[in-house]
């Protein structure tokens, strides 16, 4: 897949908008000691958590940036929460609201290890701490801007249920 600047760029700006939130939202001390925006194909895992410079992301591009720009898609979440109106999964046909709701996942990753750390409460990773974390995060920065789900539904299952 070719690296889209854009979207590289977009990623790493929404990370750091999530940091500054984290920052007022959360706990003073919480900084981003490393974000990695991996675009090798051979990636196709992102991750959020705590590495030795700190709370970080490691973002795979690849496949979450997608190629099928102008389609409608689904975005699944885990089978546990999918169904979920505000952190489950959304239909878009706008490659970057699929960018955005990795990228807040994945920092609700980095956010959830960064207050265990703080405050030694453990939590599963996608427990009650994480959906916390990734509601205010999707509310914030994801949904607001998601359109209309129920057209975008009927879109997807016309697109997906027509004769190739």
């Amino acid at each position: 897949m070719r690296k889209d600047i854009s979207a590289h760029h977009r990623a790493y700006i929404l990370a750091q908008d999530i940091e500054s939130w984290a920052k007022t939202n959360v706990h003073k001390d919480f900084f981003l000691g490393k974000v990695i925006l991996d675009w090798s194909t051979k990636r196709t895992s992102s991750r959020g958590g705590l590495y030795r410079s700190g709370p970080g992301i490691n973002i795979a591009m690849a496949t979450s940036f997608p190629d099928n720009k102008s389609q409608v898609y689904r975005f699944y979440e885990y089978r546990s929460y999918d169904s979920d109106s505000i952190i489950g999964g959304f239909y878009s046909a706008n490659p970057y609201h699929k960018l955005r709701a990795i990228v807040a996942h994945e920092m609700a990753h980095a956010i959830q290890f960064f207050m265990y750390n703080k405050t030694g409460s453990r939590c599963k990773p996608h427990g009650p701490v994480f959906k916390k974390y990734y509601k205010e995060l999707r509310e914030e920065f994801v949904n607001k801007d998601l359109p209309n789900q129920k057209q975008l539904a009927s879109a997807y299952l016309d697109y997906i249920n027509k004769p190739q």
